[in-house]
């Protein structure tokens, strides 16, 4: 039914509304008209029954049967008529109008499977005296309805023609236009929009059409009007890449000068970080010697200038040598000195170096072993560093409290590391201080530069490092509560893959 087109379903569907007008108009008339010759038929016959009925009684009655014979011989000339039958009380056929029935019984009225006996019982008085029996032939009737039935036929089959010529009729005349709407439908998704309708008239279909020719002008009109947007699209697109292009070439040319002006600035303090390195050495060698002298123990005043040249002699050299690291990291110059080592001594070797700085704070240092294999396969002294920046920064910024450093193995990755946690108690940090925390010459909040000693290179340095070493740092922290820094070293350093 899917594959059937519109004017051909529209044309069986009224073909068959019109099959069933016809069928419960034409029916009840064809059944009505055979109805009333039977009803006719039957009349007639009953009629000819009483009439026979009355002279049947009196022939009974006075037992003259021989005048009645006759007449009954006469009635069969009726072609509606086949037989007539005087039957006695005691069941015997007394007049007949076949005169070899005379002197049989009933029984070729009861055993008659035609049904075609028609009886009326005659009385004298209340008592039954006999019974008149006619055979009807019915084939005037049966022609009757075989007429009736063939003119409903005939007129059934005249109707089918004529419903089909008008279905199909209606059919063209509802889908003539619905066709051209197709037409117009095509010729619009083929990228043609000058065949408009103009559809006549106020019937649905006119509305339709004017409103397809109306959608079909604003598809035009979109249309043109996109092309002319792409049109300008393409204008300022090609405007745009040569501006672009301009742009980038700028970009690149000042990145070049940025990358000499990098390189200029590492090669500049590497050279200052190097001059100043050298006095500063010497600075420090001579306090160390005066610090040494046992005559200038005495003298107070003096050890307490002396110690604090020394530690800010120390201060600035960290802070030289940081700069040297980051320059070196920032050529790509930092190389590696891999070696094997024993993670438990480089850990308390910075706990050692720190030891004052952990009294000065008043803070206490709870240090956790947990490892099954303490070797460690790598850069020692930039593990060191990364260990004893972070372990710095926790004593910095905490005071009259404890610090945590527990080291474990754990396998990350399908690797297997060294897992360093070093977790404080101290001002903790916020999301926004966290995300810059790594950050060159950047403090968690630059108020801490101002109240703590610092660069902000440090915690950089150990980013830069701990990459390097093939390892990484995450970081936990809780504003006013403290931080946990967790450093993940690989138990053996691998190449990295190109």
């Amino acid at each position: 039914m899917k594959n059937i087109s519109l004017k051909y379903r529209i044309t069986l569907v009224i073909f068959m509304l019109e099959c069933l007008m016809i069928y419960f108009l034409l029916g009840p008339i064809q059944s009505n008209a055979i109805q009333q010759t039977e009803t006719q038929f039957e009349k007639s016959e009953n009629a000819k029954l009483e009439m026979l009925g009355e002279l049947s009684r009196i022939s009974l009655f006075t037992s003259e049967y021989d005048e009645i014979q006759p007449y009954f011989e006469s009635m069969t000339n009726d072609p509606n008529i086949s037989d007539i039958l005087i039957i006695n009380a005691d069941g015997y056929v007394v007049v007949s109008s076949n005169v070899l029935l005379v002197g049989q019984t009933d029984d070729i009225v009861k055993a008659d499977a035609s049904k075609s006996w028609k009886t009326l019982d005659l009385y004298s008085g209340t008592n039954t005296i006999g019974v008149l029996a006619i055979k009807f032939s019915r084939s005037d009737m049966l022609a009757v309805i075989d007429e009736i039935n063939q003119d409903s036929r005939t007129t059934a089959l005249v109707g089918l023609i004529v419903i089909t010529i008008a279905a199909m009729l209606a059919s063209f005349l509802l889908t003539r236009r619905l066709n051209m709407l197709t037409s117009a439908a095509k010729s619009i998704s083929e990228g043609n929009y000058n065949n408009p309708l103009n559809f006549k008239g106020s019937d649905e279909l006119t509305i339709v059409g004017t409103a397809f020719d109306k959608m079909s002008e604003n598809i035009k009109r979109n249309i043109d009007e996109l092309n002319a947007n792409k049109r300008e699209l393409e204008a300022s697109k090609e405007n745009l890449e040569r501006r672009v292009k301009e742009r980038t070439q700028e970009l690149a040319h000042a990145r070049d000068n940025a990358l000499e002006a990098n390189k200029a600035k590492s090669a500049f303090l590497a050279n200052m970080s190097h001059e100043l390195r050298t006095p500063l050495n010497i600075i420090i060698g001579y306090t160390e010697l005066i610090q040494s002298d046992p005559d200038q123990q005495d003298n107070k005043n003096l050890m307490k200038d002396i110690d604090k040249i020394a530690s800010s002699g120390q201060h600035l050299l960290g802070i030289i040598n940081s700069i040297l690291d980051l320059t070196s990291i920032e050529a790509g110059k930092m190389g590696l000195f891999l070696e094997e080592d024993n993670m438990i001594y480089i850990v308390e070797g910075v706990i050692e170096k720190l030891r004052s700085d952990l009294e000065k704070s008043g803070n206490s240092l709870n240090f956790t072993n947990k490892m099954d294999n303490d070797t460690v396969y790598g850069d020692s002294s930039k593990i060191r560093k990364i260990i004893g920046n972070i372990l710095c920064n926790a004593i910095k910024f905490t005071h009259n409290n404890k610090i945590d450093l527990e080291l474990s193995n754990v396998v990350y990755n399908n690797t297997p590391f060294i897992l360093c946690k070093i977790t404080d108690t101290g001002i903790g940090m916020s999301e926004t201080q966290i995300n810059s925390l790594f950050s060159e010459f950047t403090q968690a909040d630059n108020s801490y530069s101002r109240k703590y000693e610092g660069t902000g290179l440090g915690l950089a340095i150990c980013k830069h490092f701990s990459q390097l070493v093939g390892g990484h740092i995450e970081v936990e922290s809780t504003e006013n509560v403290g931080s946990t820094f967790n450093i993940y070293i690989p138990q053996r350093y691998q190449e990295p893959d190109d």
